[in-house]
């Protein structure tokens, strides 16, 4: 997948990852050098549309199918494509190389504002702080708890190896909150998988004094 020329990454990173359990069956591919193209099979039609809006603000080309036990409720399907997206991110990167690592965005939304702070480090972490507001949505006459979207962020940030502090700084409509979250999140992970331009004469750096980031 990776060739490398001295001075620049030539190769399109990017991943395709499939997961089948008893609860769930997931394949998802994701190309970092993309155009914010979402291609989803996925049930809530909420949770589409979040998807939807990180491929776009991350510039991530997504396509992902997943389905699962959703009689039973939404928590398995939700967080297993948390995991499958984040293992799937985390090969694409590959080594880090050149990556800026570490970013951060606010983004508002009416009367919403969340700020995110995403550092590539190897150490997968989720921290959330605040309230999304109400404690459902309800559309197609399911209920979603929104207490789901943690859920997924936690495997999302596990399973790429990814440090990510969530602040929900203001909020009254869940749906707003939580759609400035995944904004927010796509923007400042867009910013930190970009490469640095190398300093004449030299590769692409590690962003670590460990000269690994695992």
């Amino acid at each position: 997948m990776e060739t490398e020329t001295k001075n620049k990454l030539t190769y399109k990173r990017s991943a395709f990852l499939t997961r089948t359990t008893r609860e769930t069956s997931i394949s998802t591919t994701v190309t970092i050098e993309g155009t914010g193209k979402a291609i989803l099979s996925i049930m809530p039609e909420f949770m589409k549309h979040m998807l939807e809006t990180f491929a776009l603000w991350s510039s991530l080309d997504i396509e992902l199918a997943a389905a699962g036990d959703i009689t039973v409720d939404f928590h398995h399907l939700i967080e297993d494509t948390g995991i499958v997206f984040g293992q799937a991110l985390n090969e694409a990167l590959g080594s880090k190389q050149g990556i800026r690592r570490s970013a951060f965005a606010y983004i508002p939304m009416d009367e919403s504002l969340v700020r995110t702070v995403i550092d590539i480090s190897g150490r997968g972490c989720c921290f959330l702080s605040g309230t999304f507001g109400e404690s459902a949505i309800y559309a197609e006459a399911t209920t979603f708890p929104v207490s789901l979207i943690e859920d997924f962020w936690q495997a999302f940030a596990r399973s790429a190896g990814v440090t990510l502090h969530i602040d929900i700084l203001k909020s009254r409509s869940a749906h707003h909150s939580i759609e400035a979250l995944f904004k927010a999140a796509g923007r400042a992970l867009k910013e930190a998988c970009a490469i640095e331009p190398p300093q004449s004469g030299t590769d692409p750096q590690i962003l670590s004094v460990k000269g690994v980031i695992a």
